[in-house]
């Protein structure tokens, strides 16, 4: 997640100008994702960090779990495979860009372009993580909308665009999501119907010997 809030917030970038001390404000954010990371990723980093945790009367609780995410991230990031597969969030953001921008398209929005569009995707993304509520609910749309009324669209489309993002970004992956769970399950529960029979064969005739071997005694 903060490889492609980072790479949501790179895409922004070229937009800022429509922003007052826009370009201040990603790079306090920029900076922040690139500082978690260098954390999670050095040991010696992060060793402060969590001697400061320890110190702390509420966090000192949460000590050992936040020792255990550092080291298995740090394992993660040095992993071939794992960092190949973080290139896929390019595409995820590209994807999610060019959904809010057919969106506003079909709103009659043409006044903004690629890396406008960009920009209210980085905004509603750093919203939404920073409000610390479940999925970003309310804080996502909250944000698309004064993004985009700040970037001169009306409010009453602004809100229809923020609900079509919703629903775009987290209801189709939802229905995916659970139809491919479906499909597995029916599966797995197939595959084990499959083998308990085949099991049951093999047991069977190895315990008609037993009992008549029983008999016989």
């Amino acid at each position: 997640e903060l490889c492609f809030t980072l790479l949501v917030i790179a895409g922004a970038m070229p937009a800022l100008g429509h922003l007052p001390n826009g370009f201040w404000m990603v790079v306090v954010v920029f900076g922040g994702i690139v500082g978690v990371l260098a954390l999670l990723s050095g040991a010696r980093l992060f060793r402060p960090v969590l001697g400061v945790v320890r110190c702390t009367p509420l966090l000192r609780r949460c000590a050992g779990e936040i020792e255990s995410l550092q080291w298995h991230t740090s394992r993660l990031l040095r992993r071939p495979d794992v960092l190949i597969g973080a290139t896929l969030d390019l595409g995820r953001v590209i994807a999610a860009t060019a959904a809010l921008l057919v969106l506003l398209r079909g709103l009659h929005v043409v006044s903004l372009g690629w890396w406008d569009v960009a920009l209210v995707l980085a905004a509603s993304f750093v919203g939404g993580a920073l409000s610390m509520l479940p999925g970003g609910v309310g804080a996502n749309e909250a944000t698309v909308v004064g993004t985009l009324m700040l970037l001169g669209v009306h409010p009453g489309v602004a809100a229809a665009a923020a609900i079509l993002q919703r629903l775009t970004l987290f209801a189709v992956p939802t229905l995916g999501g659970a139809a491919a769970y479906l499909t597995l399950r029916r599966r797995r529960t197939t595959t084990t119907g499959v083998r308990a029979r085949a099991w049951s064969r093999q047991i069977g005739p190895a315990r008609r010997v037993d009992s008549s071997a029983l008999q016989t005694a």
